[in-house]
């Protein structure tokens, strides 16, 4: 099989390798058999993260026992189990979270990280619409990308489920929103970064949590999209953020941000926040290292945490899965969250992909074809 690693990790002169670009290749090698526990998937579609291009740059190791492979989402057919896995059947059309080895022919899975596809057709039932050039994979998407119809189901689920889990994990599991709507009531949140593969997630799913949702982008144009997807209110992140945040929380403030930018942002985000509340860092586009001001901290309650869900044990994130197919597949099933579809490319277009995405020039998530 075909996997993409970083090219640091190869052997120079290893016929098995051949070389995308100065970082990243496709790497040839034995299939992989699935262990206890594990199912053995065929790729259709993985998504591409943050986290995939910033260890091909030497910025991000993986967690140990992770493979060193990139790709932490992907969806597929089941082609063969492990002994003890027992809920996927060979033939069965999944997604899964992984900590790695995803942009691959062939990814072996955790039984308890392998989800259903959250739709499996595209049917007008299943594909509600919204602002044009914002839908999920609608049949202009589906011409235009040249995606066929029936591998679509597929690209959409690995456009979802690490943007879903973490969104999850950091607005209920950390953010401490409630999984009813009703009790979010008057609850508000702050999603910097809200045109990213994440924040895209985070603004749909928080809004169907019943919060009011404020979100932040790179251009004017960006922000419009923050609110095509659902945010009550948008800003150009080159703005001043203080007097809209004030403006639309009747100067309270938020009570969670969700933070893609880290130190760039640091300030004022613990700015923004109301009283008792949460800042939740889970990227550091803007830098790792910035200054607190503890005093803020302590004069209003407030929390800083920082957050990656490739750590998380396999028990926790096991724990993620099930809350995405209980809470959120539901949600999106409803044409509440809708994936943001940005590009989808070859394999062998790794190297395109991964800059795009450095660039930051589209909306949304970005999707390889094996």
């Amino acid at each position: 099989m075909r996997c993409l690693t970083p090219l640091s990790e190869t052997t120079p002169g290893d016929p098995s390798v051949r070389r995308l670009d100065s970082r990243l290749a496709l790497l040839t090698s034995a299939d992989p058999v699935p262990g206890e526990g594990q199912v053995l998937i065929r790729v259709r579609a993985a998504g591409v993260n943050r986290a995939d291009v910033a260890q091909a740059r030497g910025h991000y190791a993986p967690p140990s026992g992770a493979p060193v492979s990139l790709g932490l989402e992907c969806s597929g057919t089941v082609i063969a189990t492990g002994p003890g896995a027992t809920r996927w059947q060979v033939g069965d059309a999944v997604c899964a979270l992984v900590t790695g080895g995803a942009c691959a022919d062939l990814c072996l899975a955790q039984e308890s990280h392998v989800l259903p596809l959250p739709l499996t057709s595209l049917d007008p039932a299943a594909d509600p619409r919204f602002t044009p050039g914002f839908s999920p994979l609608s049949d202009e998407d589906v011409l235009e990308t040249r995606v066929p119809r029936e591998l679509a189901p597929h690209v959409l689920a690995a456009t979802l489920v690490e943007a879903a889990a973490t969104a999850w994990l950091n607005l209920v599991e950390v953010g401490g929103f409630s999984r009813d709507p009703a009790e979010n009531q008057g609850r508000s949140v702050l999603v910097q970064g809200g045109t990213g593969s994440v924040g895209t997630i985070a603004i749909q799913v928080a809004r169907a949590l019943g919060c009011r949702v404020l979100a932040t982008a790179g251009s004017p144009e960006r922000a419009v999209a923050c609110v095509s997807l659902g945010a009550h209110a948008a800003l150009d992140r080159h703005d001043e953020l203080a007097p809209f945040i004030a403006t639309h929380t009747d100067g309270r403030g938020v009570d969670l941000v969700l933070d893609v930018t880290g130190a760039g942002s640091l300030g004022p985000n613990l700015n923004a926040l109301a009283q008792g509340g949460t800042l939740v860092v889970i990227g550091l586009l803007g830098g790792g290292v910035g200054e607190i001001d503890l005093r803020r901290l302590l004069m209003r309650n407030l929390t800083v945490r920082g957050t990656t869900l490739r750590s998380r044990t396999s028990a926790r994130r096991a724990e993620v899965c099930d809350a995405l197919e209980t809470w959120v597949w539901p949600l999106v099933r409803r044409g509440l969250v809708r994936p943001v579809l940005a590009e989808v490319a070859p394999l062998e277009d790794a190297a395109r992909i991964h800059e795009s995405m450095r660039a930051g020039g589209r909306i949304g998530s970005r999707v390889l074809l094996p």
